[in-house]
């Protein structure tokens, strides 16, 4: 119950009004208070209001005291069963951090401007605005999730302002880049094609995502229409205290998560050769995978191996270190926009919103600009009888 002794008053700190209710003493004798921060006088008063209103109804005590490292632990155990694996322990990883700087202020004290002070720290360790955003992201969404539980009252992070987006430009293979690793990757290992060989060219002629591609079966093949049933991808399994891989899963997706992907004639033709080539090594080791991209032991492709592998093979093929195997799909997308294929098309294709694709592949916007004048020069000189030479009427 809440102390008859009960007291409120409302007062100004810096540049930011302080609502502080008086609770009395709890059951180990200690004073208890609760502040809340607003941005204004009026805010406060209202916030104070609430307060009051609360405290008649025996509820304002409740939770009171509670840390953030206690919430945020308490978050993270439902928060395990919600999201993938890879994702959880990303943000397990940001709590902890977040923990160490604020874990022992009470939840019901915490302030924008803590928030943002944290952010700073982020940034003087060189991370990127693309990385601090998504610890914004999940501490933003914590503490959405205790105030609609009602253990605060305000969001502290719910007005804070928009943080910068100078991220790195999206890098893409060029022409030249992409042959040399493909050529290296089909007879650079002693003359014999390496093992990321057909997983590459899919990669380019499909932009489909590396989750994606190790969890294509033969039988998501449909060969007669020449297209991909994405219906799978696979995600790996990582220990949320050690951040190491601990094993994988199939995540089995939803009719608005599938998609039907055209497959090429030419990667359709190295498919069937590859399909062929694998069941017959496979089965001199005595192992039946249904796997299109699989290790020896007819099992997913591990993580850490394919990277390493990858980064191998740039390096053979002397590209630039930069170059990681999520580029390919940006490879695939830019040369499609470039090609003049509709947005709306190339989205649906590698599995975008057409808003995302736009803003991610931005740096194609100038060759589809050029190949639509050259379209609209086209039409207007069949219009005036101008000569494809360019004479002048």
């Amino acid at each position: 119950m809440v102390s008859s002794r009960l007291r409120m008053s409302v007062e100004k700190r810096g540049d930011k009004w302080v609502a502080v209710v008086e609770l009395g003493r709890g059951p180990d004798g200690r004073r208890q208070r609760r502040s809340i921060t607003c941005d204004t006088q009026r805010a406060a008063l209202k916030a104070e209001a609430i307060a009051r209103g609360k405290a008649a109804q025996g509820k304002l005590s409740k939770d009171s005291a509670q840390t953030v490292a206690h919430f945020l632990d308490d978050w993270l155990a439902i928060r395990e069963h919600e999201v993938a694996p890879a994702t959880y322990a990303a943000d397990y990883s940001r709590c902890q951090r977040f923990k160490r700087a604020y874990g022992s202020t009470r939840l019901c004290d915490l302030t924008g401007h803590q928030v943002r002070r944290f952010e700073g720290t982020l940034y003087k360790r060189g991370l990127s605005d693309s990385t601090v955003r998504k610890y914004r992201m999940c501490i933003q969404g914590a503490l959405t999730d205790a105030l609609q539980g009602g253990i605060i009252d305000v969001n502290p992070a719910q007005r804070l302002g928009p943080l910068p987006e100078n991220n790195p430009e999206v890098r893409w293979l060029t022409a030249a880049e992409q042959v040399a690793l493909l050529g290296y990757a089909r007879s650079g290992f002693k003359g014999r094609r390496s093992r990321l060989y057909e997983l590459v060219v899919m990669a380019i002629g499909t932009g489909m995502r590396q989750g994606e591609l190790l969890a294509l079966r033969w039988g998501d093949i449909d060969w007669k229409r020449s297209v991909v049933h994405m219906r799978r991808s696979l995600q790996w399994t990582v220990d949320a205290k050690t951040q190491k891989i601990t094993g994988h899963r199939f995540k089995t997706h939803g009719k608005s998560g599938s998609r039907t992907v055209p497959l090429p004639e030419s990667l359709a033709a190295l498919l069937a050769q590859h399909r062929q080539e694998r069941a017959a090594q496979l089965r001199l080791a005595g192992i039946d995978s249904d796997l299109i991209f699989c290790g020896d032991d007819g099992q997913p492709m591990g993580k850490n191996g394919l990277r390493s592998g990858f980064r191998y093979l740039v390096a053979k093929a002397g590209l630039p270190p930069e170059i990681h195997f999520h580029c390919l799909r940006h490879t695939f997308a830019t040369e499609m926009l470039e090609a003049g294929v509709h947005p709306k098309v190339v989205a649906a294709w590698i599995g975008d919103s057409e808003r995302t694709l736009m803003k991610t592949y931005a740096h194609a916007t100038p060759s589809m600009q050029e190949q639509a004048v050259v379209v609209a020069d086209r039409h207007l000189r069949g219009l005036l009888g101008t000569p494809e030479s360019g004479t002048a009427l």
